[in-house]
């Protein structure tokens, strides 16, 4: 007589399959597209000592421990694109493992297979664990966090509380929006708790984690409050687009983020629907203690992060990247629960369920892929300076200058240009957008003609100029008393141009008017 396979044995292994292919498909194509800014800025850090890291770090919006990281792994592996990129795939994969793991532990394990395999699947989540920036990191912390808490919260043994108040700080250090599931946790689990207690003692164990969270995060807390404060590296104008956000983010959480202006109608479709599940499964979760936490871990953690966003107008889809492993799992507990009820009343179902399973699966995997492909076009993929910036480190004659505008893509021209006999002139000179102080001809003029004195070529990089030079002066300088040479068009986003200088740019201290405008205002 065959003996049954274990079921434990079963869905281990299905798992450790969707931990593989999570694995494969973030090393396909790992260095495809070009380094871009925000990863210029990670390796900048990375390589600097630790002193200065964290001075510079502390200018921009990120704390420290993720460049701390990714400065050791670059230190191990190299500093090439799909070396440096190897320090986002490893916590993606791992959050895929650890999503079946805590999904299991809550007695969800068909929902959390098929949650894990879609979350492999799922090309934003790709997206970032192929990107050298903190946001896969943030979904692994998140899972490890909500799972630890989970288990502080069952078994109440100190241990499991201090190891919680150890780990807690470290992702507050990875990237501070993981205040928002710490919240969440403390105010779903440990708060009723606080009030149900009986002695001093007892509340004093539920508030000794977080007093201990609160103690090694406070060396970070003046630069955080500074970049609060100071932070103006997004261009709404004041204002959040909050329909405009809303359909961005229901759309990531399906497949990707993709502009409004993108003929994606049928990813719109799957995703409402998708959202319509998640609602469904808070409902049918709501009432055990742990669907609780995974209903807040979802909808409280996006409300948090949503309301910060419009209260200081910044946000983008990736912020909340450490919500969708939950999000899949509200998804698929209502799939997983109906094919369960469906198959323990009629065993001639089982077949039926088992090809729906696929189909549905099958049918995600190729709208997936897709959606991968699309995120290579232009219109979405990472602005390419690597084309434009080896060109400048191939063409460029000793003693040229580069003229960077706007300065904030130093870090990634650096780490593409190699080229100690080029001069580099980042215009303005900052690693961070701000609105507040535009270049104007005071800024321009007297460094043009410092350049044009020394310099008989000038190479010309442009990406977001309008939101450095809105009155385009240096490229106007330039092209007025400078000769333009041909160069070829290689990025959609980076602008390249070379001009030859026959002779030093003068230019009057005040801007002259050309014309006289006479304009009657009634």
């Amino acid at each position: 007589m065959r003996s049954r396979p274990n079921p434990t044995y079963v869905y281990r292994s299905l798992a450790l399959g969707c931990v593989l292919l999570a694995f494969g498909l973030r090393l396909w194509r790992l260095d495809t597209q070009s380094l871009w800014h925000d990863e210029g800025l990670s390796w900048w850090f990375a390589r600097q000592s630790l002193r200065h890291m964290v001075q510079d770090v502390a200018s921009t919006e990120h704390p420290p421990l993720y460049f701390v990281l990714v400065g050791l792994w670059m230190r191990l592996a190299g500093e090439s694109p799909f070396a440096l990129r190897w320090a986002s795939v490893f916590p993606g994969v791992l959050t895929v493992a650890g999503l079946y793991a805590l999904g299991a532990r809550w007695r969800l394990r068909t929902a959390a297979l098929l949650a894990a395999l879609l979350l492999a699947l799922h090309p934003m989540h790709i997206w970032y664990s192929q990107e050298l920036r903190p946001y896969a990191w943030m979904a692994a912390w998140n899972v490890a966090l909500t799972g630890w808490a989970w288990l502080w919260y069952t078994r109440g043994r100190w241990r499991d509380g201090l190891l919680y108040g150890l780990l807690a700080p470290g992702g507050l250090y990875m990237h501070v929006f993981l205040a928002f599931p710490l919240l969440v946790q403390a105010f779903v689990l440990f708060v009723p708790r606080w009030f149900q207690a009986t002695t001093r003692r007892e509340r004093w164990r539920l508030a000794a984690p977080y007093a201990l969270v609160a103690l090694l995060f406070l060396p970070w807390f003046l630069p955080l409050v500074d970049q609060l404060r100071t932070n103006r590296t997004y261009w709404y104008w004041g204002f959040l687009d909050v329909p405009v956000v809303l359909r961005q983010t229901a759309l990531a959480f399906a497949f990707f983020g993709f502009p409004d202006n993108m003929p994606v109608s049928l990813w719109r479709q799957v995703a409402y629907v998708a959202w319509g599940l998640a609602g469904v499964g808070t409902l049918y979760l709501w009432s055990r203690p742990y669907g609780r936490l995974l209903a807040g871990s979802v909808w409280g953690v996006l409300g948090l992060t949503l309301t910060l966003a419009y209260l200081a107008p910044k946000y983008a889809p990736r912020y909340v990247l450490d919500v969708l492993p939950f999000w899949l799992l509200l998804v698929t507990a209502p799939l997983a629960a109906a094919g369960q009820a469906l198959t323990a009343r009629r065993r001639e179902a089982v077949p039926l369920v088992l090809a729906l399973g696929v189909l549905l699966v099958g049918a995600y995997g190729i709208l997936a892929h897709r959606a991968r492909l699309l995120t290579e076009q232009p219109p979405v993929a990472r602005p390419n300076f690597r084309d434009p910036t080896t060109f400048v480190a191939k063409a460029a004659a000793a003693g040229d200058a580069v003229v960077l505008v706007g300065g904030h893509m130093e870090p990634v021209v650096r780490y593409y240009l190699r080229r100690p006999d080029v001069a580099l002139y980042p215009m303005p000179r900052r690693l961070l957008v701000d609105l507040d102080r535009l270049l104007t001809w005071w800024d321009v003029a007297p460094q043009m003609e410092r350049i044009t004195r020394t310099h008989a070529r000038v190479w010309l990089l442009r990406w977001q100029e309008d939101l450095a030079d809105p009155q385009h002066l240096a490229a106007s300088f330039l092209y007025l008393y400078t000769c333009p040479l041909p160069t070829p068009p290689l990025s959609a986003d980076v602008r390249l141009n070379l001009f030859y200088v026959p002779a030093p740019i003068d230019l009057p201290a005040e801007p002259v008017p050309s014309r006289a405008v006479g304009i009657p205002f009634r």
